[in-house]
């Protein structure tokens, strides 16, 4: 009788509803993905046009920033999906110019580029992120594409760094058109070759695209 009488209480019972609360954002089109950072305590929310937003506990937006690309204008910037690197305190952009961007996160939201990769054949369009919580250098960084490909970096050293840096001497410092860029250019043809810390394969699963990978 008396686990009869439970369950008529919770049959009958009215959950205890929060008001409805309107979350002020700077968001002017889609948002791709809402990721909660662990290390910053914080949610994070990118939207097409690459505007980044970040949210305390209570969902009061903390600060907000623009992303940028290189390799088209500002106007033109089209994300089609991001992922946030629990382990590594990274985000990992994918783009409509071919290109998967990786930038260091911090709550000042300087998004720093690190690392390009670029020479991809087909648009990504969803993203997947996976570390060994035994071990967090190892990982493995997942896409799809417009190709209907799947895509996969295993990392090594994610933790320490997800590429190796090339020995850069004075010379190719001068050389260089953008003195104060720190960010790594890497080709996806190169990373079989180049760096040791990571590994890369692709194949083909569908005939249409890639609308998710996990």
């Amino acid at each position: 009788m008396l686990y009869e009488s439970d369950d008529k209480i919770k049959a009958f019972s009215i959950p205890n509803w929060k008001p409805v609360k309107n979350i002020y954002n700077l968001h002017r089109d889609s948002i791709k993905r809402i990721e909660f950072a662990k290390n910053l305590s914080r949610y994070l929310t990118i939207s097409k046009e690459g505007t980044c937003c970040l949210f305390d506990r209570n969902l009061n937006m903390t600060n907000h920033a623009r992303i940028h690309s290189d390799s088209c204008r500002s106007k033109d910037l089209w994300v089609t999906d991001f992922v946030h690197l629990q382990n590594a305190n990274k985000i990992v952009l994918a783009l409509t110019t071919k290109e998967i961007t990786i930038y260091e996160l911090n709550t000042k939201l300087e998004f720093n580029c690190q690392y390009r990769i670029h020479n991809l054949k087909a648009t990504p369009l969803c993203l997947d992120y996976w570390f060994d919580p035994t071990n967090p250098n190892d990982s493995i960084l997942t896409w799809g594409d417009t190709a209907g490909y799947i895509h996969k970096i295993l990392f090594n050293s994610a933790t320490i760094s997800l590429f190796e840096r090339p020995a850069t001497n004075s010379n190719d410092m001068k050389n260089q058109n953008k003195p104060n860029d720190t960010s790594l250019d890497i080709s996806i043809n190169e990373i079989k070759d180049k760096y040791k810390n990571a590994v890369y394969m692709s194949y083909k699963a569908h005939n249409v695209w890639v609308r998710q990978v996990f």
